[in-house]
């Protein structure tokens, strides 16, 4: 198994696509008026201001609800699993050998190893949530390691 799930952005009653075309909308709006801005006055403060947010609304986009190597993310694999719950932190790696025992709570996944534990909390929605769940169920009940909660 080698599967990558989206965070996406905080909890939404939006799916991630809706809300990936929404920021990416927004972002060409914006681009929009600020190319009829900056030509109609060449250095208008609202045309760079307009620039700046456009920019900033379709990177967003891209990177929080596209697969990038800075998205949030996880990706479960037959052998390890790797978590990054924010754009500028780095993967965490766990071997599946290494887990003992898995406890599901509400937005968050406490990794119990043999060395120590190690909790990941997220912001998603209840559907990616869900099948985060599904998947590392999946793979550890392959595996032989205890599920607890969710």
């Amino acid at each position: 198994m080698n599967k990558t799930i989206l965070l996406g952005g905080p909890d939404s009653y939006f799916s991630s696509k809706t809300l990936k075309l929404f920021f990416y909308s927004i972002g060409l709006i914006q681009l929009i008026l600020a190319g009829l801005e900056l030509y109609s006055k060449s250095d208008s403060f609202l045309g760079l201001s307009w620039l700046a947010l456009g920019v900033f609304y379709f990177f967003y986009g891209y990177v929080i609800y596209s697969e990038t190597p800075i998205s949030p993310k996880i990706t479960i694999t037959d052998s390890e699993v790797k978590f990054k719950n924010t754009v500028l932190k780095n993967f965490t790696k766990l071997d599946w050998a290494d887990i003992a025992l898995i406890d599901f709570g509400s937005f968050e996944i406490e990794f119990q190893l043999k060395n120590g534990n190690k909790k990941f909390k997220y912001d998603s929605n209840a559907d990616v949530s869900l099948e985060i769940k599904k998947s590392i169920r999946q793979v550890a009940d392959e595996k032989g390691i205890e599920i607890s909660g969710g």
